[in-house]
């Protein structure tokens, strides 16, 4: 396994902030991240789903961005142009093994990792799902040829994440737990139209996160140290992150706590892994990998 070493342990979840002047924004700002991951890259240009597609309903946010991103050229100009000071983690999507395979041999100079997103559950109606298309065996098999870097192989809880899993796990290094629990509907009332644009929606936030706890202590069961595993999923306070990492996690995504104004995403960036360490020093541990898997009996 090639490790991912950052510290603190800690990204932005892919699609949330996204833009890399919005990361070097938060980090004069003082966020204090591992690194940052800005917004899938595929292909081409893609606009993805038209407005409204975000949907809070008190509970989860739900959205339908199916992907939008801008053409490979463009990213590559702000790549070179980037000034922050913390390491890019970069993400990819396609719709042929080849696609994933170029973008991560074109973009490998300016990254730290790939992160590859087999799984997304958003798409424009009418539009197959990624994993209606693609092996994923085929995709990572073709990725793994073209990088020495850590992969990250980005999941869903609502598919056959541990029959996935299986199939990836001799071409990844890591498995993200999870991208968005595919698919809600919310209707509105009174004109009974969907709520999205794209109708349906992936769900984020708190309210997942003992499903996505589920996945990481699923995945770790089954794989153990074999490959390492990501939590994304809800994550608002340290709390969840010390019981992310009893289920099996030693990196952490964060993604819908940061829906708020920049200088509070950046406070809540700059504290939330040194409360992390308040509580590893209040239960006696030195390093959370000390507990990573191995304190959960199930």
């Amino acid at each position: 396994m090639r490790k991912l070493e950052i510290y603190p342990p800690i990204m932005n979840a892919c699609g949330i902030l996204s833009y890399l002047s919005v990361f070097e924004h938060l980090e004069e700002l003082g966020a204090d991240v591992g690194a940052w991951i800005p917004k899938s890259i595929g292909p081409r240009e893609k606009q993805g789903n038209e407005n409204p597609v975000i949907h809070f309903n008190g509970s989860v946010l739900m959205n339908s961005m199916a992907l939008p991103s801008m053409s490979p050229d463009d990213f590559e100009k702000e790549l070179r142009e980037y000034r922050g000071e913390t390491p890019l983690i970069i993400s990819h999507y396609g719709e042929t093994p080849d696609d994933y395979a170029r973008s991560v041999a074109r973009f490998d100079k300016y990254c730290i990792a790939h992160e590859i997103n087999i799984s997304c559950p958003n798409f424009v109606p009418g539009e197959k799902s990624i994993l209606e298309k693609l092996e994923p065996a085929e995709v990572l098999r073709e990725v793994r040829k073209e990088t020495d870097k850590p992969v990250i192989a980005k999941l869903s809880p609502s598919d056959n994440y541990i029959g996935i899993a299986q199939q990836i796990v001799d071409y990844v290094d890591y498995i993200n737990c999870g991208n968005t629990l595919a698919r809600g509907l919310e209707i509105e009332p009174y004109s009974g139209r969907a709520y999205l644009a794209g109708t349906f929606g992936g769900l984020s936030g708190e309210a997942i996160r003992p499903i996505t706890t589920r996945m990481v202590y699923d995945m770790y069961k089954s794989f153990g140290n074999r490959i390492g595993i990501i939590a994304t999923g809800g994550i608002s306070k340290p709390d969840h992150i010390i019981s992310y990492a009893r289920a099996g996690a030693s990196l952490f995504q964060i993604g819908t706590a940061l829906h708020k104004n920049s200088t509070f995403t950046a406070f809540f960036l700059r504290n939330i892994w040194k409360d992390v360490e308040e509580i590893l020093k209040a239960i006696n541990v030195k390093s959370i990998d000390e507990i990573v898997g191995v304190n959960f009996v199930g």
